[in-house]
């Protein structure tokens, strides 16, 4: 499956860049021209038209080639985790491919355990990683992971400190800005990707954005990594039986 990929908030901020540029143009244009002499305005007309619209050009290549830049990237994640079928290779790639997009200090992947408590399954960078892997959450003891698993849907803390019911329990402790984001395949939860930060409002919404749109091939990849691992153990027990 390809990434779902908007370029809404591209040309949002083009548009919006577009019309203040035209705003001061015609406002520096208002002083400039001079009402009595029709020569000069005859020549100020035209050097400020070809430099608005060429300005406007410059910038609509500079937001086209990011947008592009970023497909690209989130085009070649979605390969990325498709190219193996072992759930450790599956993690590690979405960790990676988390990395070239968004800055953070701490990511994990948690994975919902009978529906009702997460399991770290990855998390990087720390020196405790290996040693937290397995652990159990309890989603009961943090509302904000409940709410994601529940609704479905990404959230952004921008500063976890003014939270009162924040708990600071692994993979969130130490954080002091965090978005999580639900891993979802077939309508069904798996469990949160967690990208956290040391500095309060590390991200924005374009981080989280980026996050939603490489948690849609990273769900698929996982949901086909178990499938896989089920079929495998299924296969095992079939020749162990008839060996």
């Amino acid at each position: 499956m390809r990434p779902s990929f908007r370029l809404s908030s591209y040309w949002r901020k083009f548009i919006s860049f577009a019309t203040l540029l035209a705003a001061f143009t015609i406002l520096a244009s208002t002083f400039l021209i001079n009402p009595h002499d029709a020569r000069l305005n005859f020549t100020l007309f035209p050097i400020i038209g070809g430099m608005l619209i060429l300005t406007i050009l410059q910038s609509f290549a500079a937001f086209w080639k990011a947008a592009r830049a970023e497909a690209d990237a989130l085009r070649k994640a979605a390969v990325a985790l498709s190219q193996n079928l072992a759930m450790d290779a599956v993690l590690d790639s979405l960790l990676q491919c988390i990395a070239e997009l968004i800055p953070f200090d701490r990511a994990a992947v948690l994975f919902l355990e009978d529906g009702l408590d997460l399991m770290i399954a990855r998390e990087t960078p720390c020196s405790q990683c290996r040693k937290r892997i397995g652990l159990a959450v309890k989603v009961s003891d943090n509302p904000w992971l409940q709410q994601v698993l529940v609704r479905k849907e990404a959230l952004l803390i921008s500063e976890v400190r003014p939270e009162s019911h924040w708990t600071r329990m692994p993979p969130l402790d130490d954080l002091q800005s965090w978005v999580g984001v639900p891993l979802v395949a077939s309508d069904q939860s798996l469990g949160v990707l967690s990208l956290g930060s040391h500095t309060p409002r590390a991200f924005t919404s374009e981080h989280v954005r980026l996050a939603e749109s490489l948690a849609i091939p990273a769900a698929v990849a996982i949901q086909n990594a178990r499938t896989h691992e089920r079929a495998a153990i299924f296969a095992s027990e079939l020749e162990r039986r008839l060996g």
